[in-house]
């Protein structure tokens, strides 16, 4: 039957999870833990690409292939493959770049994958419960957690839906994170987004919003784990998207008169 939505409704909010890696990153710079400058192979010396920095990674110009095309080929596991699967498939595989890093821009999942086990490789603690103790507690976000924890049963849980009004069925991937797999309700982002600025400083949060992108146009830009835009009358427009596993989500916050607007959906059509 029918689910009717209510205010602890949970979505999958896909994409959208990268904003909570980009803040758990730059926590762990603010805290001197680590540098946006730093190299990948300062964390992980195997790591087959040279050049690739941790701001590359947040800003999308690390240049790293796909796992959403390379991974169904290598992973042989049983379940769901996680970010240490991941970077092992990436050592032992080493599947071609795109292209040399800090070329140009070019959206990455990888990228906020890899960045997800920095955060493990630095804090020592699994991605999830260093983002389980050090955002969704703090602020209080108790509708919100990784689908990718698996033991917890959401009570409250929608089911991704395609146009043929068929559920989705989840495929090994799900339990890579870092760039997707976080599940909240649109009360929690409301949360989040509000109470940031507890979590980093103002002018970190700034830089966040800002085009990292010089190659770019600041209307169409990326800054760290938010994409960045403008309307029509030239003011700036923060936001990300989410699509992934029949849920279609949306955050966008308009800077000029501080409106945040928060949509979700367990649809895609």
């Amino acid at each position: 039957g029918r689910q009717l939505l209510q205010p602890h409704s949970q979505f999958e909010v896909a994409s959208i999870s990268k904003q909570f890696t980009a803040v758990s990153i730059l926590m762990l710079s603010e805290e001197g833990l680590l540098d946006l400058d730093d190299s990948v192979k300062r964390f992980f010396p195997d790591f087959p690409y040279s050049g690739v920095s941790i701001r590359h990674l947040l800003c999308h110009r690390s240049g790293l292939p796909d796992y959403l095309e390379f991974a169904p080929e290598y992973f042989q596991g049983e379940g769901y493959m996680n970010n240490r699967d991941l970077m092992e498939m990436m050592v032992e595989h080493q599947p071609v770049p795109e292209f040399p890093p800090d070329t140009r821009f070019s959206y990455s999942n990888t990228g906020y994958a890899v960045l997800a086990s920095i955060v493990e490789k630095v804090s020592g603690q699994s991605f999830v419960d260093f983002v389980n103790r050090r955002i969704f507690e703090p602020l209080q976000m108790s509708d919100t957690y990784f689908y990718a924890e698996g033991c917890r049963v959401a009570v409250n849980y929608t089911i991704g839906h395609y146009k043929n009004r068929k559920p989705y069925i989840r495929d090994a991937l799900s339990g890579v994170v870092g760039d997707k797999g976080v599940m909240t309700t649109a009360a929690d982002l409301y949360r989040w987004f509000f109470h940031i600025r507890s979590l980093i400083g103002d002018s970190t949060l700034q830089q966040a919003w800002s085009p990292q992108n010089g190659d770019m146009d600041s209307c169409s830009n990326y800054g760290f784990g938010w994409r960045l835009s403008c309307d029509e009358h030239q003011r700036r427009l923060v936001y990300h998207g989410g699509l992934w596993n029949g849920y279609n989500s949306l955050l966008l916050y308009r800077p000029y008169d501080h409106v945040f607007m928060v949509f979700l959906s367990n649809w895609v059509n």
